[in-house]
C-alpha cells in the first residue's frame, strides 16, 4: 500500500503551496520511491526510506515546477524548444 492513500494525505503545507498537478506528482513519485526502497530498508537507519523517497519525489516536481523567488510561490517551468 503507498504510503499517501490520495493528495488529503500529504501534508497541509505542500498542499496548500503546490499545484494540483505538482501534488499529483509528488505524491506518485513518492509512492513509486518508497515501494522501490522497502527492500532496501533493511540494516538503514530509521526515516532513511522517507528521507530517500521524499527527495526523489521533490526531484520529480522540480523538473516541471519551480519556485519563485520573490513570492515563493511555486509555478510550472516555461521550457523552450530550439529547432
Amino acid at each position: 500500500m503507498p504510503y499517501y492513500s490520495d493528495l488529503s494525505a500529504l501534508p497541509n503545507e505542500m498542499r496548500n503551496s503546490l499545484a494540483l498537478h505538482a501534488r499529483v506528482i509528488y505524491m506518485n513519485a513518492y509512492n513509486h520511491a518508497w515501494e522501490d526502497k522497502k527492500d532496501a530498508e533493511n540494516g538503514q537507519p530509521d526515516g532513511s526510506r522517507e528521507a530517500a523517497a521524499d527527495q526523489m519525489a521533490w526531484a520529480a516536481v522540480t523538473k516541471v515546477y519551480e519556485k519563485e523567488s520573490q513570492t515563493g510561490k511555486w509555478k510550472r517551468k516555461i521550457i523552450s524548444i530550439a529547432s
